[in-house]
């Protein structure tokens, strides 16, 4: 299940995402300045929403997309 009733997501969508997450962790750690623009074709920038995540605020489990946004990797230098 995803992290809200109304939206079930399947194991191999979630195992996808955090494997990513883990990812951009490495990343970030190795001093990499990481961002991810998730967005459909035919979206203009100005519908684009950008959206920093402090990774030092949240787990792997419990980061997850969202359509149309340009995500800002901030911290991760902590373990998780």
């Amino acid at each position: 299940m995803g992290p809200v009733d109304w939206y079930e997501e399947g194991e191999n969508e979630i195992l996808a995402t955090t494997k990513f997450i883990k990812f951009v962790r490495r990343m970030k750690k190795l001093g990499y300045q990481v961002d991810c623009i998730d967005v459909w074709e035919g979206i203009e920038n100005e519908e684009i929403v950008e959206t920093s995540v402090n990774l030092d605020l949240i787990t792997n489990d419990q980061f997850r997309f969202f359509e149309n946004h340009h995500f800002i990797f901030e911290g991760g230098l902590n373990e998780d």
